[in-house]
C-alpha cells in the first residue's frame, strides 16, 4: 500500500461519508401539511377518544407519531417531548426520583444521563461498564446500592441492549425502579418483542441530529405501566390531569410537549427505521469480516437474541496487541487522515467532566438540597470504574452509524484504511506521532 496520508500519501477512503440525515419528499410534504393546516401544536386538534368508545382520526401529528412509535417498539404508552434530556427528567420524576435520592448509572455515556439526575436534586452513583459490551456491568450494581438508592438508570450504549434480565432481578429484589436510557437504541429489539425502552419501568429515546431517527431535536418517554404513564403525561403537560380543567394543575410540571413539525418529520423517519437497521447490520457484518485479520482491533460482544439492531455507534476496542506500542490516539489520527470518521468517543467519563470537579466550589452551599452536607468526591470513581477509564483513555474507537448506510464497497474502503495504518505502524513511530 502507498504511504500513510498522515505522512503525505493518498487517502485510502476516497468517498465521502454517507449523508445523514436521510430524507425525501415525504418529510417536505409533511412539513408543508402542518404549515398549511395552521395547527402547529397538538392541542389544536379535537380528535382522540369519543364517548362511544371509538377514536377520531382528527388527531395531531405528534399523537399519531406516538401511537406509531409505540406500536413499533411494543410499548403501551409513548409521549413525545422536545429532547431526550427532557425525557430523562420526566421518566426519573415519574418513577419517584427526587431530592436526596441516589440513582445508580454508568459514567460512560453522554452527560445528559447524569445531568437529568442532578436536575431533580438527586445524586448519580456510578458503576463500571463491562469491557466487552461497554454497557453497565450488572455484577457491580448491588455493591453500589445504599438506603438512599431509588432507581437504576441503564444506558443501551450504541444501540446494544443491556443485560436487562439481570438488572431487573436486582431491582425487583431491592424495590428499585429501572429506567432505560435508550437514546442511542431506537429500534433495538430482542426476541419476544422486547424493545429497548419498553423492558424496564420507563424508557426514553432521543431524536437529536445524530440519532438513527431525527427531527434535529426531539425525544420520547415510554412505559408499560399505566400509573407511570399518567404521571409522565401530567408532568409533560404543566401538571394537568386528563380530566381536569385547563388551568387546574395537580402537580408541578412543565410544558414539555413536542411540536407538530417535529412529529410530522418523525413519522416519516420511523417508516425507514426497520430497513435502515437491516442495512446497517448487513454492512456491520461485512466490516467486521474485513477487520478480522487485523491484530489489536476487537469488536463488541453483541446479544445473540436480538431480532433488530440499532447500531447507532460503531464501537471497536483497540487492545494495542501487535501495534508495537503505538497508542490508540495516534491510530485514530492516522485513520482520520485516511478518510475514516473515527474518534475516541467519550474522552472522559461523566464524573471526570469539569462540571463535577467544580461542583463543590460552585454549589457547595446548596449541597443540603441533595440530601448531603457536601458533594461526593467524584474522583473516587476513577479507581472504582477501571473499564470505563480504559475505554476513555486508550481503548474505544467510535464511528458514526451513517458509515453503515453506504454500500459494501465503501465499507471495504474503511477496512482497507485500518489495514493500511496497521501495515505502516512503523512509519508512525518513526514520524514521532
Amino acid at each position: 500500500m502507498s504511504k500513510l496520508a498522515l505522512l503525505g500519501g493518498s487517502k485510502a477512503v476516497t468517498r465521502a461519508v454517507p449523508d445523514w440525515p436521510v430524507y425525501d419528499t415525504g418529510e417536505a410534504d409533511a412539513l408543508n401539511r402542518v404549515l398549511n393546516s395552521g395547527k402547529w401544536w397538538l392541542y389544536a386538534y379535537g380528535g382522540g377518544p369519543t364517548p362511544d368508545g371509538t377514536t377520531s382520526a382528527d388527531i395531531s401529528e405528534v399523537e399519531q407519531f406516538e401511537r406509531e412509535f409505540a406500536a413499533a417498539h411494543f410499548v403501551k404508552h409513548c409521549y413525545a417531548v422536545p429532547t431526550g434530556t427532557c425525557a430523562l427528567e420526566l421518566a426519573l420524576k415519574a418513577c419517584g426520583v427526587g431530592p436526596g435520592d441516589e440513582v445508580i448509572t454508568t459514567g460512560y455515556t453522554f452527560i445528559a444521563t447524569s445531568s437529568a439526575v442532578f436536575s431533580l436534586c438527586a445524586l448519580p452513583v456510578y458503576v463500571d461498564i463491562d469491557p466487552d459490551t461497554y454497557n453497565i456491568d450488572p455484577a457491580r450494581i448491588e455493591e453500589a446500592i445504599t438506603p438512599k438508592t431509588r432507581a437504576i438508570l441503564v444506558v443501551h450504549l450504541g444501540g446494544e441492549i443491556c443485560d436487562m434480565d439481570a438488572i431487573l432481578a436486582i431491582a425487583r429484589k431491592r424495590g428499585l425502579a429501572v429506567i432505560e436510557d435508550a437514546a442511542q437504541a431506537t429500534g433495538s429489539i430482542l426476541e419476544g418483542d422486547r424493545a429497548a425502552g419498553g423492558i424496564g419501568d420507563a424508557g426514553i429515546y432521543s431524536f437529536q441530529a445524530k440519532k438513527v431517527m431525527t427531527a434535529g431535536e426531539g425525544g420520547a418517554c415510554a412505559t408499560q405501566d399505566d400509573r407511570i404513564a399518567e404521571l409522565i403525561w401530567s408532568y409533560r403537560n404543566c401538571g394537568r390531569s386528563r380530566t381536569g380543567l385547563w388551568y387546574e394543575h395537580l402537580r408541578m410540571g412543565h410544558n414539555n410537549r413536542m411540536g407538530e413539525f417535529q412529529g410530522a418529520v418523525l413519522r416519516h423517519q420511523l417508516r425507514r427505521l426497520a430497513s435502515q437497521c437491516r442495512t446497517r447490520e448487513r454492512n456491520y457484518d461485512a466490516l467486521l469480516a474485513k477487520l478480522a485479520g487485523i491484530p489489536g482491533i476487537r469488536v463488541r460482544r453483541l446479544r445473540a437474541d436480538a431480532t433488530q439492531r440499532c447500531l447507532s455507534i460503531v464501537i471497536l476496542t483497540f487492545t494495542g496487541e501487535g501495534w508495537d506500542g503505538i497508542s490508540r490516539d495516534v491510530v485514530i489520527k492516522a485513520l482520520q487522515a485516511e478518510g475514516v470518521p473515527a474518534t475516541i468517543g467519550y474522552g472522559w467519563a461523566n464524573y471526570s467532566n469539569p462540571a463535577f470537579a467544580d461542583m463543590q466550589e460552585a454549589l457547595g452551599h446548596r449541597a443540603f438540597a441533595f440530601g448531603v452536607e457536601k458533594f461526593p468526591d467524584w474522583s473516587q470513581y476513577v479507581q472504582r470504574c477501571p473499564a470505563t477509564e480504559q475505554a476513555c483513555s486508550q481503548r474505544a474507537i467510535f464511528m458514526p452509524h451513517s458509515i453503515l448506510l453506504g454500500d459494501e464497497a465503501y465499507v471495504e474502503l474503511l477496512a482497507d484504511a485500518f489495514a493500511k495504518v496497521y501495515e505502516h505502524r512503523t512509519d508512525l513511530m518513526k514520524g514521532g506521532f
